[in-house]
């Protein structure tokens, strides 16, 4: 095979996978609700909030705390680094709710987007955590 034709695959195929990847990330900006941890159902009380932004920034508002952090989207891999993170008074059944939340977001090694639902999995492929769309970052 000639070089330069070897080189025009190689830019197809970075081209569609870069362009897959940008689809996706465009896909879960916004703002989404968890409704689901490690299968049971969220506490219905609960507001657990999250906003994944442009360039790789997520926040969290929830009822006990708020967060940022950063994603990263590299072909099937998916990771979130929390970096700032702030605690407000609550009851304590909240509290361990969203201190769940919070340490499973540390192990999300996967995301899978349908419609209006996402699907955070760990290296194991174990679904960690679900969040249903609220709202786009337009409206927001």
């Amino acid at each position: 095979m000639k070089p330069w034709i070897a080189l025009f695959f190689i830019c197809i195929c970075s081209g569609c996978s870069l362009s897959f990847l940008q689809l996706v990330e465009n896909k879960i900006q916004g703002t989404w609700r968890v409704t689901h941890i490690a299968h049971r159902r969220a506490l219905n009380y609960s507001m657990f909030k999250m906003t994944f932004q442009p360039e790789g920034q997520f926040k969290i508002q929830s009822s006990c705390q708020e967060a940022l952090g950063v994603y990263e989207l590299d072909g099937k891999r998916f990771h979130m680094e929390i970096n700032q993170h702030t605690n407000k008074a609550c009851i304590e059944e909240l509290r361990m709710q969203e201190r769940m939340i919070i340490n499973y977001l540390t192990k999300v090694k996967k995301i899978s987007v349908q419609q209006e639902h996402i699907v955070l999995f760990d290296i194991f492929e174990r679904n960690l955590i679900e969040l249903d769309f609220l709202e786009s970052l337009q409206s927001i």
